[in-house]
């Protein structure tokens, strides 16, 4: 079977917390559950497209303590996965506090921060997905973009939001991605635009604009095809961005015409978040 998608990036375990009705005060002890899942977005995409019946070659780095068991235990049940994971220090670790129709999250990036380089030569994969960005500090992505282009790929970013974006490489991933995934906050941070129309004039790639409960939207050389969203009663939506961007990837496989795409990626992430695919 060949590979359908190659996958770079952030891998965590995810700490999950019950619903709370706010955050603690300062110095104050709260009781709760908390329940371990897989996270990252480049784990997410995967298990996305594997369940999607794709071969998916995954490229990640996690550490060589306790919380790496868990994840090395889901990744190796999954069938169609093949994986080349480096082993260094600590496990990235998430700890996801949830409040009504909020989530808060505390990051350690661990050894995503380390990854450096994905050799693409072990895959076949006509499809590159790169996810969590921001963690990724020391990946080399002016390697990683030369590599995919000699290997004539389709490459496709996910940002994440962070506070302190590097320009430098959003100027690269603007240049060098076919497709890039957003949300409506990132588009207007990362283009420093304050509107979206304004924002869309500044963005080279196609893109696939996530959001949220209103959607999403498909930008491309001035024309916007929108696909409406249905509501969701979950808790915890974490990953459900990540499941969209894995069936908007089946689409293009499948080459599907994008409002077909976009509506069947709508429906993808709230199957894939009720279903609680990334359960450990």
């Amino acid at each position: 079977m060949a590979k359908s998608a190659a996958v770079v990036g952030d891998i965590t375990l995810d700490l999950v917390s019950g619903m709370l009705n706010s955050l603690p005060e300062e110095d104050k002890e709260v009781s709760t559950e908390f329940t371990a899942k897989l996270g990252g977005q480049a784990a997410h995409c995967a298990l996305g497209l594997i369940c999607l019946g794709h071969q998916v070659s995954l490229y990640g780095c996690i550490g060589r303590d306790p919380r790496s068991e868990l994840i090395i235990s889901k990744l190796k049940k999954q069938q169609h996965l093949d994986c080349h994971l480096q082993r260094k220090q600590k496990t990235a670790l998430s700890i996801i506090a949830l409040t009504p129709g909020k989530r808060t999250i505390f990051n350690d990036p661990g050894a995503n921060a380390l990854l450096k380089k994905a050799d693409l030569n072990s895959t076949d994969a006509k499809y590159l997905f790169i996810g969590g960005i921001w963690h990724l500090k020391q990946l080399d992505l002016y390697q990683l973009f030369r590599q995919a282009k000699a290997k004539k790929m389709i490459i496709l970013v996910d940002f994440g939001w962070t506070t302190k974006p590097d320009f430098r490489k959003i100027r690269l991933i603007f240049d060098q991605a076919d497709y890039v995934f957003l949300n409506r906050q990132e588009l207007l941070a990362f283009t420093g635009k304050k509107t979206v129309s304004e924002a869309l004039k500044k963005v080279k790639p196609k893109l696939a604009l996530h959001l949220g409960e209103q959607g999403a939207w498909f930008c491309h050389g001035g024309q916007i095809i929108r696909s409406a969203s249905a509501r969701v009663s979950v808790s915890d939506t974490t990953g459900a961005g990540d499941y969209w961007n894995a069936a908007f990837i089946h689409g293009l496989i499948r080459g599907w015409p994008m409002k077909k795409n976009l509506a069947f990626a709508n429906k993808f992430a709230i199957r894939a978040i009720k279903k609680n695919f990334h359960s450990l």
